[in-house]
């Protein structure tokens, strides 16, 4: 079994079955009913999430609360994947594992995957190695892993990780953490559609779905932001655009409203109009400072990183720049962060040998999987001799 374990979502993995599960439990606020994991994704307008109060095992990108992973992972197990994680044909289970996570951290998961569930063995890696791994086997190029350079750039649910994979390991000396992510960039804008139009503070998962749909790194931020605020409206009228907000009866999920729609046809309709916000929010990953947040930009954590490392290296980090996680999947991203970065670099989206949609988030699951990157396997017998706070 293989587990990607994020603070948004939890990537699962067992022979060829891939999928995504929210890796949240969640409250009725007018009810004791507890939904978990992908219950708390039902989009048949059976619920409105503004009435769920959410738990989350993991803050800051670390497992603070074993009790809610352990939920998640026995509904993954019990509901989803229906299998015995002490079963004999199941040989163990390989993770994810944040970088700088503290040793409570670390034996918590240890406890939850030998003592709670019972798995023989354990392999934990990081999740940049595996994706760096996954992204190599898309070339043919695996043999020459060991002795490869990669540079990446992940762009999660709580923070930017950027590492260098020198021959298959992580240089934790170079590895940087930016505090924007996600579920930073959401709050954000929910705040700022919460001033300027209504008032979805409660409505945290609404905003997100939206966030995805309409947000995009800007290519020249201040001429956006002068074309935003121009007369007459016509001038901006590729960056404004509107917004359906879903009424959970016959819109279930909010959708972008196309510019012919007359009007008619939005009677009855919540409609959120965008116009600034949307690449003022994806803009704090090169400001974060326009949060008040004291950190540099991610195109100048890459460049820090880089200077962290080996001389010798440094050129080849600099043409191997490969971005994955979620966010990455940001319309504009790719080429914002190389027109950032200048000539010398080259930056690329992170492909796997599945090539799919989704690879910028799938493709640590897809290395972990792999029996060629699973090494320092840990069996029952050496956790229950040693414990889970060993060296």
């Amino acid at each position: 079994v293989g587990l990607d374990l994020g603070g948004g979502y939890v990537k699962v993995g067992l022979g060829e079955k891939r999928l995504q599960v929210p890796n949240c439990t969640a409250a009725l606020k007018k009810s004791n009913s507890i939904l978990v994991g992908d219950q708390t994704a039902v989009e048949d307008g059976s619920l409105r999430h503004s009435d769920l109060t959410y738990s989350r095992p993991f803050e800051r990108g670390y497992l603070t609360n074993p009790d809610n992973e352990i939920e998640v992972l026995e509904r993954i197990f019990k509901d989803i994947l229906r299998v015995n994680p002490s079963a004999p044909n199941i040989a163990g289970v390989a993770l994810t594992e944040a970088p700088f996570a503290p040793s409570e951290s670390k034996a918590y998961l240890d406890e939850i995957v030998f003592e709670h569930f019972g798995f023989k063995s354990l392999v934990k890696q990081n999740a940049a190695t595996v994706a760096a791994f996954a992204h190599c086997s898309v070339t043919g190029k695996e043999n020459s892993y060991s002795s490869s350079a990669y540079l990446m750039v992940d762009f999660g649910y709580s923070f930017t990780l950027v590492t260098p994979v020198l021959c298959g390991s992580p240089v934790e000396a170079a590895t940087k953490r930016l505090d924007i992510g996600g579920k930073l960039l959401t709050n954000y804008l929910k705040e700022l559609v919460s001033y300027r139009q209504f008032n979805l503070i409660d409505d945290t998962h609404v905003i997100e779905m939206a966030r995805r749909k309409v947000c995009y790194a800007s290519l020249n931020f201040q001429a956006d932001l002068q074309r935003s605020v121009s007369q007459p409206r016509k001038a901006s009228l590729d960056i404004r655009l509107k917004y359906a907000l879903p009424n959970y009866h016959n819109v279930l999920e909010g959708y972008i409203i196309p510019l012919e729609a007359e009007k008619s046809d939005l009677s009855d309709l919540q409609v959120l109009e965008f116009c600034s916000e949307r690449f003022v929010v994806p803009e704090l990953y090169f400001h974060p400072s326009d949060v008040g947040l004291n950190q540099a930009g991610v195109h100048e954590v890459i460049e820090h990183s880089i200077s962290l490392c080996p001389v010798e290296v440094q050129d080849i980090l600099r043409q191997n720049i490969v971005v994955t996680g979620g966010n990455s999947q940001t319309k504009n991203m790719v080429a914002r962060l190389s027109r950032e970065l200048g000539p010398r670099y080259i930056v690329k989206r992170i492909q796997t040998k599945h090539k799919e949609e989704n690879d910028s988030i799938m493709a640590p699951l897809v290395g972990l999987l792999d029996p060629k990157s699973q090494t320092n396997i840990l069996s029952k017998q050496e956790y229950e001799e040693q414990g889970p706070y060993r060296q």
